[in-house]
């Protein structure tokens, strides 16, 4: 794999999809999606040294470069950012998590809609006063690693403390533009105005996309450094390997839980990027798939926290016409496993998780759907 960073240099404008005709403005994602990073970066991959891409070449082989990402990351490429877990929730200023819990005495559900056990605070902190307020929505690694091994010790924990250092969200910045004539003079009445993200935390600090390349599905191309276009509107960004070696591992505190000496445990995957599976919300239980086969286990859903799903389209560059609309779990999400087997089949089974993604299909892999990471399920 090869680590890089894609540092905008202009607001990156990713549109949602909703298309112009009426409209004045392009609205824009909260953060892009995966295949659209995987579409700039094959369009360089496919591009000469003077940028211009070659329609007439081996698309389906273009098409099989994978990836994993993009994540946020600094400019260098050092300190890596993940979607804010769904499983924490900021109450009266505290950090709190979700849990699996007992359905209450009396409660109904749809028949064909509940599987497993609903999610929620427990304990002292069920009756908690008042909503979830708004909480950074990009937590810093090692913030991440600790709530996948411990997330018991930071439950209840100074959410303005422990959060500080992450970022609440990309700043969205509007250009206005004008329709220009053959004169070169602007047309009467043909205003437009985009939206586009601005790759700087809350402290000023400049960022970037970082996207791990499998260098076996390259082929003989070569991804270049410098500055290229990325996005709509062509607008500029610049091109780096970044000075990580290697995306993060299985934390040390999950590796101690899965090796324990017992019959079963509980893990959690949390997704890291939005993930597409065939039955919506749900993983695929085919070999390969999430809930399918791995490494001996079959694991058993136990829980899922996951919000309404965001919804993707595009347009397909080989076949000249839009892609149909999907819907995406979006990132965060997070899943309860029970997993059985000797430990170190539990071990291989989470090396074959963490940091791979886990989408039903190949290509929806391929495009860096659904990157996951596994922590401990208590």
């Amino acid at each position: 794999m090869s680590l890089w960073t894609i540092e905008p240099r202009d607001p990156l404008v990713v549109r949602d999809g909703r298309p112009n005709n009426g409209r004045s403005e392009s609205a824009s994602l909260a953060f892009p999606y995966p295949s659209t990073i995987a579409g700039v970066v094959r369009t360089r991959l496919g591009s000469d040294e003077h940028g211009v891409f070659n329609p007439d070449q081996d698309l389906p082989s273009l098409l099989r470069t994978a990836i994993r990402g993009p994540l946020l990351a600094t400019a260098s490429g050092e300190k890596i950012y993940v979607p804010a877990p769904r499983d924490a929730v900021v109450v009266e200023r505290a950090l709190r998590r979700l849990v699996p819990m007992d359905a209450p005495s009396g409660a109904m559900f749809d028949k064909h809609a509940f599987i497993g056990r609903p999610v929620g605070l427990v304990g002292d902190h069920a009756g908690a006063f008042g909503k979830p307020v708004e909480a950074p929505a990009w937590w810093p690694w090692d913030l991440f690693e600790h709530w996948l091994g411990e997330p018991g010790a930071l439950d209840g924990g100074d959410a303005v403390s422990l959060l500080s250092d992450g970022v609440l969200k990309l700043p969205v910045e509007a250009r206005s533009h004008v329709k220009l004539t053959e004169t070169w003079t602007a047309e009467d009445g043909m205003l437009f105005q985009t939206r586009g993200l601005r790759f700087l935390s809350d402290k000023r600090e400049p960022l970037a996309l970082l996207v791990d390349l499998d260098a076996a599905t390259i082929g003989d191309r070569k991804l270049r450094a410098g500055i290229g276009p990325s996005g709509g509107e062509r607008r500029l960004a610049h091109w780096a390997p970044a000075r990580l070696q290697s995306l993060p591992v299985l934390p040390k505190a999950v590796r101690t839980a899965l090796e324990a000496k017992v019959s079963n445990v509980t893990v959690r995957v949390v997704l890291l990027t939005p993930a597409i599976f065939t039955g919506g919300w749900k993983p695929g239980d085919a070999p390969g798939q999430l809930l399918g086969p791995r490494a001996g286990i079959t694991p058993t859903l136990v829980a899922a926290c996951v919000p309404r799903p965001d919804t993707i389209s595009g347009w397909d560059f080989a076949k000249r016409r839009p892609k149909m609309t999907r819907r995406l779990v979006p990132a965060g999400s997070v899943y309860w496993l029970d997993l059985g087997g000797t430990p170190d089949s539990r071990i291989r089974w989470a090396e074959e998780v963490m940091m791979h993604n886990v989408s039903d299909k190949e290509q929806d892999q391929s495009d860096g759907f659904g990157l996951a990471v596994v922590g401990v399920g208590s």
